[in-house]
């Protein structure tokens, strides 16, 4: 199964390597679970804000359709 983040382009480890307490999200739909996520530390997430910058300039390379 693919999880909601890989369908959408992100990277798996944003669910798997967080630190802090997990969480659980569920479907407004049937209330069904749809994934379960741990806590971010600070520094972890400072980690993602940077890759997300350099990934952001590759995107601006990219021209429009």
């Amino acid at each position: 199964m693919t999880s909601p983040l890989s369908a959408l382009g992100f990277s798996d480890r944003l669910l798997t390597e967080g630190q802090g307490q997990s969480f659980t999200t569920h479907s407004p739909i049937d209330g069904q679970p749809y994934a379960t996520v741990n806590a971010h530390t600070a520094e972890q997430i400072d980690t993602a804000n940077s890759e997300a910058s350099d990934e952001i300039a590759v995107w601006r390379s990219v021209p429009s359709p």
